[in-house]
């Protein structure tokens, strides 16, 4: 994959990252088999430590009230080979502000360390939320 950019299916309109290099054939089945099941909802496993080596992000439209909403799909790879998913946007845009500072997982030296836990957001409700452990 050129650029770490993964297109499904031809589905133009969808933007897509995948940290995974998926030169092996086991790779591509790896990568295959987290976007038909992954083996945890993050929202269920917070609060949580995930050690992460690779992100699969995809972006999608979704109809919310007849407003066409853009969403994102989460899968974070840890190094034991497990697969975390959510489809919250609050936790793409935390994970997102890690991304700026420290480079997606294909440029980083080691995998870091995630916590991912649940913050208070508005009216009472809690969002996913990451932030990285030194």
């Amino acid at each position: 994959m050129e650029n770490n950019e993964l297109q499904l299916f031809n589905q133009a309109q969808s933007a897509s990252f995948c940290s995974i290099k998926t030169e092996s054939e086991e790779d591509k089945i790896k990568l295959l088999n987290a976007l038909e099941s992954c083996d945890f909802l993050l929202n269920d496993v917070a609060p949580k430590d995930i050690t992460v080596k690779d992100v699969l992000i995809q972006q999608y439209e979704k109809d919310v009230e007849g407003e066409k909403k853009t969403k994102y799909r989460t899968i974070l790879f840890d190094t034991d080979g497990k697969t975390y998913i959510t489809t919250s946007n609050f936790f793409f845009y935390a994970l997102s502000k890690i991304f700026n500072v420290m480079g997606t997982p294909d440029k980083w030296a080691k995998p870091y360390t995630f916590e991912i836990y649940k913050k208070d957001v508005q009216n009472g409700k809690k969002a996913l939320s990451v932030k990285i452990k030194a």
